[in-house]
């Protein structure tokens, strides 16, 4: 299990802020969450990415794995990811996306204390865009689940198409030794 992800603390951020300031927040616990994301990527075999499978027997261990594991999304294969996160008072708070993401325009379908249902369109410099849906629910305060589809087309080549489902849970209001992001 991956100690800490990036993947709930930006999905808070993004989703949590979704809107205006008067706009509500998803109403979960802070501290210690744990959240298992799977993940398919379809499209992504073209250009380069149709190269043949690299020599693992001349990489370090960790290096071999971690290429695997990237060449098993870019043939399609879901990939699953259990990761802890410490989510804090002031990240729920917060009124934005996570600064990566402002080249994306985001348009919120609906937004309560416990479903946040948007869309989100994305232009990136190089000319490529991108365009999904996102829906989460917090059916109580200790779990989340939910997910998102979308499809990002490149300035060079065909369409990625992704779609993830998440479900989270809290641990527990200390985060020990995980750190918020």
């Amino acid at each position: 299990m991956k100690r800490n992800s990036i993947a709930l603390p930006v999905l808070i951020l993004a989703l949590c802020g979704a809107g205006g300031a008067q706009a509500e927040t998803l109403d979960i616990k802070t501290g210690l969450w744990e959240t298992t994301t799977t993940m398919t990527m379809t499209g992504m075999t073209g250009g380069a990415m149709a190269s043949k499978e690299p020599d693992y027997s001349k990489m370090p261990p960790e290096q071999a794995a971690r290429m695997k594991e990237m060449m098993k999304t870019m043939r399609g294969e879901p990939k699953t990811e259990i990761t802890r996160s410490c989510i804090t008072q002031e990240q729920l708070d917060k009124d934005r996306f996570d600064e990566h993401e402002s080249n994306c325009t985001r348009t919120v379908l609906e937004k309560t204390k416990t479903l946040v249902h948007m869309t989100l369109a994305c232009k990136s410099e190089h000319g490529g865009t991108g365009q999904g849906e996102f829906r989460y629910e917090a059916p109580n305060r200790e779990t989340l689940k939910g997910g998102f589809e979308m499809t990002t087309m490149p300035a060079k080549g065909g369409p990625i198409h992704m779609k993830s489902e998440m479900k989270g849970h809290w641990l527990s209001a200390d985060c020990g030794k995980v750190e918020a992001d």
